[in-house]
């Protein structure tokens, strides 16, 4: 994607696994916060805006809170493996800023599958339009989470890189 007038702002993310495992942790970094009470939808919509500040000021111990102790990813890696490539991320990115739009969320009992789509750039983003202004890598996510005691914890994600018209769909 351009800029108008013609410059690029490039992303610091380079590596396809790197990059997705980081897209994923950095958008859910407090996920663990404790979604409970009568609304939970809205509580974890405000956390995923949440994890996206954490990853944006690199806060890995953070990103590690969200998942549980049996997380596997749809690549097979679990917490473990998961979180070493986000560490390694975090330490050598440069800034980045993460953009969110949920594209729904079901809650049944002490469990909860969300899709979203989370765009990852190296300069601000704060409104869908201006995904057209600036290069980001797109992401549609979809995460399986399950409350345990009060805390929120992601058990199963899955992702793909997609192009804006289907970061846009609803």
């Amino acid at each position: 994607m351009q800029v108008r007038g013609g410059s690029r702002r490039d992303l610091p993310i380079r590596h396809g696994g790197a990059r997705r495992i980081a897209a994923l942790l950095m958008l859910l970094g407090v996920v663990a916060a404790g979604c409970s009470g009568p609304d939970d939808e809205e509580r974890i919509r405000e956390l995923f805006s949440a994890a996206a500040d954490a990853a944006q000021r690199k806060r890995a111990a953070d990103l590690a809170a969200l998942l549980a102790d049996d997380y596997l990813d749809e690549a097979g890696r679990d917490k473990r493996a998961a979180l070493q490539i986000v560490g390694v991320y975090l330490a050598q990115a440069g800034p980045i800023f993460v953009f969110t739009r949920v594209r729904d969320i079901e809650i049944e009992a002490d469990r909860a599958d969300a899709r979203l789509g989370v765009a990852v750039a190296a300069a601000p983003l704060t409104r869908v339009k201006e995904l057209d202004e600036v290069r980001a890598d797109l992401f549609l996510v979809t995460l399986r989470l399950r409350r345990d005691g009060r805390e929120w914890r992601i058990v199963a994600a899955d992702w793909r890189n997609v192009g804006l018209e289907s970061f846009l769909l609803d």
